[in-house]
């Protein structure tokens, strides 16, 4: 299966050698997805993602996207981050949505449906670890409230903390869940239903532990079945274009599920690649959301800008993310040189220097050798090409 899915998108980025010779933008993705094979096979996991990203970019060929998952399921093996593993399982979401022939969303299926329990199985030891730490931890005076059988304070607990903002999905999911199962016993069933339903747009899966109040159990399958034939939150990001130094650049997000209306705003937050903190870009609801250009300054040297998305809901707090501040997804900038390259190879062949050199040999008898052997090589070539994706 290896061997026949990097057959697979090795075949799209070679049919014709001489097609690529004449666009900079697939010759470069050419070289980056053999540097992504090549870093594979040596265990050079990360550096493999970099490389596949940017074949993936400069390509816009689907296929790409089964490889960067791969090299993120690889990471995850050496590294044991979960942030890797549900990077991963998205990407193939992603490469299920898009492929267009039944093998590959065949392909794609089989490792969705590999991983998915994986996943499941990391949350539940996370949740189970939140759950001994929450003695300490921040849900600990509502947990101690309803055990001295105040519940409505423990509530109102909740939700103060819920208003406070900055928590993380995790948080927030511990929150909605406290909150489904205390409300009931504060005499408040529209209020346990209502957090329910919130964690099911959270958490389609979730199930109550054992112990829970035959009250709680009843809200909770009352708003599943409210939530029948719904999914759950999902935040989608095209992955932008090598960014044009001292340009701004273009960062397209969309909230393509939000059942129960939970996200209010999308950030990207950003840096250089090694930096220590990120700075960001906001906006309400998906789109299009800049960094602007004095973010991205020029240079003689190229570089990368590390970046990752979250979506929060009213109050700050993150509902979704793509990439985290442990795992994050990263562009190339170009340096001034590259930009000077894509803009020869782009310029039309009547608007260059060496065609009208050429065309004054014919014309002038003396000196003419001597120009063209000044311009015989050419316009040089792009190392990334051109900016814009190809269209199919």
């Amino acid at each position: 299966m290896r061997a026949l899915r990097f057959a697979a998108v090795a075949t799209l980025l070679c049919v014709s050698a001489s097609a690529f010779a004449d666009d900079p933008n697939e010759v470069q993705a050419k070289a980056r997805f053999t540097e992504g094979e090549t870093a594979l096979r040596l265990g050079h996991y990360l550096d493999a993602i970099e490389a596949f990203e940017d074949s993936y970019r400069l390509s816009n060929k689907v296929e790409i996207l089964y490889n960067i998952g791969l090299a993120y399921r690889r990471a995850y093996s050496v590294d044991g981050r979960p942030e890797y593993l549900r990077r991963a399982l998205d990407i193939y979401r992603t490469f299920f949505k898009l492929a267009r022939s039944p093998a590959e969303k065949r392909a794609a299926q089989e490792v969705i449906t590999e991983l998915s329990p994986q996943i499941r199985a990391i949350d539940d030891q996370e949740r189970l670890a939140r759950l001994r730490a929450q003695s300490t931890g921040p849900l600990a005076p509502a947990i101690r409230l309803y055990s001295e059988g105040h519940a409505p304070e423990a509530v109102q607990t909740l939700e103060a903390l819920l208003h406070r903002g900055r928590n993380p999905p995790s948080m927030v999911a511990d929150i909605y869940r406290l909150e489904g199962e205390m409300a009931n016993d504060a005499q408040a069933p529209q209020v346990a239903e209502d957090a329910f339903r919130k964690l099911l747009s959270l958490d389609p899966d979730f199930q109550l532990p054992a112990n829970a109040t035959p009250a709680a159990r009843a809200s909770l399958e009352h708003a599943k079945t409210l939530f029948t034939g719904q999914s759950a939150v999902a935040v989608s990001h095209v992955v932008p274009p090598p960014a044009t130094p001292d340009q701004p650049l273009s960062l397209s997000v969309g909230v393509d599920n939000d059942p129960m209306s939970l996200v209010a705003r999308i950030s990207v937050w950003y840096r250089h690649q090694g930096a220590r903190r990120f700075s960001s870009v906001s906006r309400v609801g998906g789109g299009d959301l800049v960094i602007p250009g004095l973010d991205l300054p020029g240079g003689d040297q190229g570089y990368r800008v590390e970046y990752f998305v979250t979506a929060l809901d009213r109050w700050g707090n993150v509902i979704s993310s793509i990439g985290s501040v442990q795992a994050p997804l990263s562009f190339p900038v170009l340096s001034t040189e590259e930009v000077q390259r894509i803009a020869d190879a782009q310029r039309p062949w009547y608007k260059r220097p060496w065609p009208w050199i050429l065309i004054s040999v014919g014309a002038v008898a003396v000196g003419g050798a001597t120009y063209y052997a000044a311009t015989r090589g050419g316009p040089p070539t792009s190392d990334w090409g051109v900016i814009q994706t190809l269209n199919r």
